[in-house]
């Protein structure tokens, strides 16, 4: 097993989906069906917050992130905070 910091784009979907199924039974209740909290998971992911664990033929074994002091915990990496509160209000939650 390797820890490397980061993970790529085409790994998001997976981890958003890793996440999910750790906290979406807790955050379905503010942020709605499955599809929308793992779009939403997937669309703020930040990947140098993120350690992962993979196998020595590379596949993603586990995900362990931060919150940097400095951020709250909807840290936008593809788009502003306008377009992530967006996404959010799109789930359910107001702002």
């Amino acid at each position: 097993m390797k820890i490397s910091l980061g993970f790529s784009d085409d790994e998001s979907g997976k981890i958003a989906v890793l996440y999910w199924e750790a906290f979406g039974p807790k955050l379905n209740i503010v942020m709605g069906p499955d599809h929308r909290g793992i779009a939403f998971v997937n669309d703020v992911l930040d990947p140098t917050h993120a350690l992962c664990a993979r196998d020595d033929d590379g596949h993603l074994l586990g995900v362990a992130g931060s919150k940097p002091t400095t951020a709250r915990w909807w840290t936008a990496r593809r788009g502003t905070w306008q377009s992530t509160m967006v996404g959010f209000q799109a789930c359910g939650g107001s702002g």
